[in-house]
């Protein structure tokens, strides 16, 4: 699999909950300090203005850094 730049293109949001926007599955994230995390892309408008947050899948805590990113392999 090859990474993908946040700047090229980004995981489809499609899950909608009890939060602003849609959020993406969960991917694996490459930081530009080379660290590799799961992470979910929360995407939409408040307020008039467009977003895209990424968060932590396990600590919910929010990223700022991503610089790239991946799906997940699929699981046999």
């Amino acid at each position: 699999m090859k990474w993908k730049r946040i700047t090229d293109d980004l995981p489809i949001t499609f899950e909608d909950g009890d939060w602003d926007g849609l959020r993406s599955e969960s991917v694996v994230v490459r930081t530009t300090d080379n660290e590799k995390l799961t992470a979910r892309l929360y995407s939409g408008t408040l307020d008039g203005s467009k977003f895209n947050n990424w968060y932590d899948s396990n600590s919910d805590l929010e990223i700022d850094n991503v610089e790239a990113w991946l799906y997940l392999p699929p699981f046999i």
